[in-house]
């Protein structure tokens, strides 16, 4: 692993748990004492409630093995499960799941960043910035992008905005790769679906598209 790729999981582990980390959040304490009995945790099922007029948290679903029958152990989704889950390796069920838990961690990202700098329009300009730089020939979110419209906002703190953003979307794919052990390309496949479906909520096009189906 690269000195880069090792400062971005670092920082993207720091910006999941928000930098408050809880050693001993309830559910960190429960899963670590099943640890100490030789329970293993095999995946983790993501669900959560698309509908913009509800706020509830995504549900996990952890499925828990320990030589008999598995059994699953439903919790409400928090950063500290999350960082306890990447740092012990465990992956979504399948591909569509693993995508869907990256969006939401980027959209946690960026409302920490939203709050930081105090301006929306300005995280959104930078944003558009870095998908377009480094994901802007991938279909679907070419067509995502150019969908989007940008009001160009400047700012002096634009460089550690761009750093920012830039080590949420690096460290979550090396997290991908080092932690949670999918092959490069395998991974790529995923960055790239949870970016599309990332800019698809945080910009409300399928929604704005469902209701104003002219207004491309």
């Amino acid at each position: 692993m690269s000195k880069e790729a090792k400062e971005a999981m670092d920082a993207f582990e720091a910006l999941l748990a928000g930098k408050k980390r809880d050693p001993q959040h309830p559910q960190v304490v429960f899963l670590e004492k099943l640890k100490q009995k030789h329970y293993r945790i095999a995946s983790v099922g993501f669900w959560r409630d698309l509908d913009p007029m509800t706020s509830a948290a995504p549900r996990v679903y952890l499925t828990i093995e320990n030589g008999g029958p598995p059994h699953q152990q439903a919790m409400d989704w928090t950063p500290d499960l999350e960082a306890f889950l990447f740092r012990n390796g465990v992956k979504a069920e399948d591909e569509d799941q693993e995508a869907e838990r990256g969006a939401y961690l980027l959209l946690q990202n960026l409302r920490w960043a939203d709050a930081k700098w105090g301006s929306k329009t300005f995280v959104d300009s930078v944003l558009h910035q870095i998908v377009s730089e480094s994901f802007g020939k991938i279909v679907p979110i070419k067509d995502l992008l150019a969908a989007i419209h940008i009001d160009k906002s400047h700012s002096s703190q634009q460089a550690e905005c761009y750093a920012y953003l830039r080590h949420c979307i690096s460290g979550y794919a090396n997290s991908l790769i080092f932690e949670l052990g999918y092959r490069r390309a395998f991974a790529s496949g995923i960055v790239s679906l949870a970016v599309a479906r990332m800019l698809d909520e945080r910009f409300g096009i399928t929604e704005r598209y469902t209701i104003f189906p002219l207004r491309r």
